[in-house]
């Protein structure tokens, strides 16, 4: 795992560039995004607002992850690969943001569902909350108003939803590159990756606790830049080197593992051994 973490940071620093595409993408969502809440003012406008932030989601998971894949592989020039993998992946990256939906949906039923029956509902209302987040300032207030009761009611909702999406993480963890290195139908390749994480549990479970581990690291070094406000453009530069860091080394992994040294799980082994044995 320490040579997967080595070969991630060198290649990222070696191509600095991915950090920028990545970031460009994300801003070029997030403004249309905000221009889309402002200006929409039909549902036919925001129909058409929301298909049009919808192809460039699915232009953007296509064309980044496409060329991320090129970049591990050291292809040469891998930025050229960025308009032929929206095309070559942009029916797989649909498929994503499809099942990516369903699976959310299905997350926030069980959280919902769970959270109510084991912890109980707060005394405020969710609006009360989804204000608490405009600020920082809002948020504070937010926290030094509710009683004690609640504030642990948050801490427990919280971390039960941290549980779910982490089980889910690690079942799903292969799934985007098994998509851009092998099998383009996201239906089956998140079978195929569901096996792979099976029959391979063990490396899995190091690659997860490597994203969790850096992922504090990450979030520890935000929220201590964001204490100093002179410092915000650090804190966006750092929390999308995170991300890029984290999709590059799950990407890493599974080259190093899948692709240029493939892992012989189980199956293959048995079938392998059954077939020695009749020869």
């Amino acid at each position: 795992m320490l040579k997967t973490i080595k070969n991630t940071f060198v290649l990222i620093n070696k191509n600095l560039w991915l950090l920028f595409l990545f970031m460009t993408i994300c801003y070029l969502g997030i403004v249309y995004f905000s221009i889309l809440k402002a200006s929409a003012n039909s549902i036919a406008a925001l129909l058409f607002g929301f298909l049009t932030l919808l192809l460039i989601a699915v232009a953007g998971i296509a064309g980044f992850f496409g060329t991320l894949r090129s970049t591990v592989e050291k292809v040469e020039n891998p930025i050229k690969c960025f308009t032929k993998s929206v095309g070559e992946y942009f029916l797989s990256s649909v498929g994503i943001l499809f099942i990516y939906s369903i699976i959310s949906f299905l997350i926030f039923i069980t959280v919902v569902v769970t959270g109510t029956k084991i912890i109980g509902m707060f005394s405020f209302s969710l609006d009360d909350l989804a204000k608490a987040f405009e600020s920082v300032e809002a948020l504070t207030a937010f926290q030094n108003n509710i009683s004690e009761a609640d504030l642990l009611k948050l801490s427990q909702w919280h971390l039960l939803y941290i549980a779910i999406t982490s089980i889910v993480t690690f079942l799903f963890i292969h799934w985007i590159p098994e998509v851009f290195f092998k099998t383009k139908n996201p239906f089956v390749a998140l079978y195929e990756a569901l096996k792979k994480m099976f029959y391979n549990a063990l490396k899995t479970f190091q690659l997860f606790l490597t994203v969790v581990v850096f992922n504090m690291i990450f979030s520890i070094i935000v929220a201590f830049l964001l204490l100093v406000p002179q410092l915000e453009i650090f804190v966006y530069f750092i929390y999308f080197y995170g991300l890029l860091f984290i999709v590059t080394l799950i990407f890493e992994f599974y080259n190093e593992n899948f692709v240029s040294q493939p892992i012989m799980n189980a199956v293959e082994k048995v079938e392998l051994d059954e077939g020695g044995e009749e020869q």
